[in-house]
C-alpha cells in the first residue's frame, strides 16, 4: 500500500546484485552500495535516507525504516521490519 501507483529510486551502484527488482522498492535519498537484494521470497522496501551498506544480504519480505542503517556485512532473513532512526548490527 505505501509504494502503490509511485516509482520506486533505481539503484546506481553497478556492484549491487539485485533478484526480482520488481519487488525492490526504493525511496528517493535511500543508498545502496555492494549489497545483493533478494526479493524472490518477498517484498524488500528501503525508506526515506535509509542506508545499506557495503557487503549486506538482505532477503525479503524485509522493509528498513525511514533514517535507518543496515551495517557492513549484516545478513537479514525474511519477515524482518526495522523502524525509523534505527542502526541494525547484524552478522
Amino acid at each position: 500500500m505505501i509504494t502503490s501507483s509511485r516509482k520506486s529510486a533505481t539503484i546506481t551502484d553497478p556492484h549491487t546484485h539485485t533478484y526480482n527488482a520488481a519487488d525492490i522498492f526504493i525511496e528517493e535519498g535511500a543508498t545502496v552500495k555492494a549489497a545483493v537484494l533478494n526479493a524472490e521470497g518477498g517484498p524488500i522496501y528501503l525508506a526515506k535516507n535509509s542506508q545499506v551498506q557495503e557487503g549486506a544480504i538482505i532477503r525479503g519480505p524485509f522493509s528498513l525504516g525511514e533514517e535507518s542503517i543496515l551495517n557492513m556485512g549484516g545478513k537479514v532473513r525474511g519477515d524482518t521490519t526495522v523502524g525509523p532512526h534505527c542502526k541494525l548490527v547484524v552478522r
